[in-house]
């Protein structure tokens, strides 16, 4: 049985439902997706299936992220369904009646699998695994495999010599973002919307620059000597020298936030990032052409 679809905005009725199930599902807190909605003002919109006792029982939310050649992109987020009705295809159902909404209004739908065995959910409704990252791993570097490499006097710091300090600041999004199509300019990406940006900070741990614009990133999470970026993009000119420029970043970040491993994702082929429908650009030979960067995780 599929049930009606009603449209849910920020403080109107079921969006308290939608909340409710949102948190109970993703562990959020109910003050955050005030927050997240607050974040993309009109241009948020969720969805609902509610029960026979009008109670929420599948949900999704569907936010602006930004442009693709001047066509808007839509990201369809936090699909959940309550305990018991799952099975019965709700999540699909809402999942597809958005999609058909946004393409029928000319725009791209975007789905992001959390894990690989959703891509082939996700192809079943009609996505295709048109964005790509890159993603890594780097261990931090070891000091005393180093030292060997140097000259230095008695009087000398040695831990500065072997691993100098990066300058690494943080900055706001809005000159993250000038950063950032500045080094993108060669790559077809979606743009972001400053809606997007703010959310991507309200859902991580914000935007940096290293060594004055040497590279930037976007910290997802810090956890347990853990450091895990959305994304990493290197200036172009430092790519030019050193394809392996991303590891001395990397590292130089692990020192500076003490961490034992960055994770992190660069623009290129490797991993499904997002999955788009109403997308109708794929390149000649069918090659990942198209870069994301940071759907919010």
């Amino acid at each position: 049985m599929i049930y009606a679809i009603e449209t849910v905005t920020r403080g109107s009725a079921y969006y308290e439902g939608l909340k409710s199930l949102w948190c109970k599902t993703f562990g959020d807190s109910p003050e955050f997706v005030d927050a997240f909605y607050d974040c993309f003002g009109n241009d948020i919109q969720g969805y609902v299936m509610l029960d026979q006792d009008g109670d929420v029982c599948s949900a999704l939310t569907c936010y602006l992220a930004g442009a693709y050649e001047g066509r808007l992109v839509y990201v369809s987020y936090a699909i959940c369904t309550r305990e018991d009705f799952r099975g019965q295809g709700l999540a699909s159902a809402l999942t597809e009646y958005v999609k058909e909404e946004v393409v029928l209004r000319g725009g791209i739908s975007l789905v992001s699998p959390a894990e690989k065995s959703l891509e082939e959910f996700y192809a079943g409704l009609g996505y295709d695994p048109i964005f790509h990252a890159s993603p890594r791993a780097v261990l931090a570097e070891s000091f005393e495999d180093e030292l060997d490499e140097f000259e230095f006097d008695e009087d000398d710091d040695i831990e500065d010599i072997v691993r100098p300090e990066a300058e690494i600041k943080r900055i706001d999004a809005s000159l993250y973002n000038k950063y950032r199509e500045a080094y993108l300019a060669e790559i077809t990406h979606i743009v972001p919307g400053d809606e997007m940006l703010s959310a991507a900070e309200l859902s991580g741990e914000g935007f940096y620059t290293i060594n004055g614009g040497d590279a930037v990133c976007c910290i997802t999470e810090k956890k347990r000597g853990q450091l895990i970026l959305s994304e990493l993009l290197i200036s172009p000119v430092l790519l030019d020298l050193s394809g392996e420029i991303d590891v001395e970043v990397a590292q130089l970040l692990a020192k500076h936030f003490d961490a034992v491993e960055v994770v992190y994702k660069l623009p290129g082929a490797g991993q499904v990032q997002s999955m788009a429908a109403g997308f109708f650009d794929r390149g000649d030979d069918g090659t990942p052409l198209h870069y994301f960067g940071f759907p919010i995780e």
